[in-house]
C-alpha cells in the first residue's frame, strides 16, 4: 500500500505562513486572536506529528510497538485538542463583546479539553492494541 503525504506537506506549509504573518501581527490581544494563534501552533503541531504517524506506520516494521504505539498515543492527544481550541474560538467569536461569555468559557476550557484528550487517547490506544493484536502493526 503507497501513503500519499503530498496534502499534509502542503498543509505544513499552508499553516506556517499563516504562523509566520499571526506571530509578525500582535497588535490587539484579544482572547479570541490569542486562541487563533495557540489554534495555528497546535495545528502546525498536529500536522507534523501527523506526518510523523504516517511514516512510523509505512515503516512500521522495522521499528518496535512503543515507538509505534507512543507516536499514535501523541497523535490521538493533539487532534481534539485542535478541535477543542477551534469550539473555543468559535465561542469567543460569537461573544467577543461580552465578559460573561468569555468567563465563562474559560472556566470550562480545561475540563472539556481533558475529557475530549482522555477520549481520544484511550480510542487510540484501545485502537494501537488492536491493530497490534492482528497483525497489522508489527
Amino acid at each position: 500500500m503507497t501513503w500519499n503525504s503530498a496534502p499534509e506537506f502542503v498543509s505544513l506549509l499552508f499553516i506556517s505562513v499563516l504562523l509566520i504573518n499571526v506571530q509578525r501581527d500582535k497588535s490587539l490581544p484579544t482572547p479570541r486572536n490569542i486562541l487563533f494563534q495557540w489554534i495555528l501552533k497546535v495545528a502546525f503541531a498536529a500536522i507534523i506529528i501527523s506526518i510523523v504517524n504516517l511514516y512510523v506506520v509505512i515503516f512500521s516494521q522495522h521499528l518496535s510497538n512503543l515507538i509505534v504505539h507512543l507516536i499514535n498515543i501523541i497523535f490521538y492527544i493533539i487532534t481534539p485538542f485542535l478541535m477543542v481550541l477551534m469550539t473555543f474560538y468559535i465561542i469567543a467569536y460569537l461573544y467577543e463583546d461580552q465578559e460573561e461569555a468569555t468567563m465563562h468559557y474559560r472556566k470550562l476550557s480545561l475540563p472539556f479539553c481533558s475529557m475530549c484528550c482522555w477520549y481520544y487517547l484511550i480510542h487510540g490506544m484501545g485502537y494501537s492494541l488492536i491493530s497490534t493484536k492482528q497483525g497489522n502493526i508489527n
